[in-house]
């Protein structure tokens, strides 16, 4: 048997409520890196 989650499919194919909470996400992160004393660059 797989052990799959249902959200793991194409970005587009998300709601709007599971790309939010992906977005957020990623941003927390980035915000936690840098009050780490970590500097992102481009």
């Amino acid at each position: 048997m797989l052990k799959t989650h249902p959200c793991i499919i194409p970005y587009e194919k998300l709601s709007e409520n599971e790309k939010d909470y992906d977005r957020n996400t990623a941003i927390n992160t980035l915000k936690l890196i840098v009050k780490l004393g970590f500097k992102i660059v481009r």
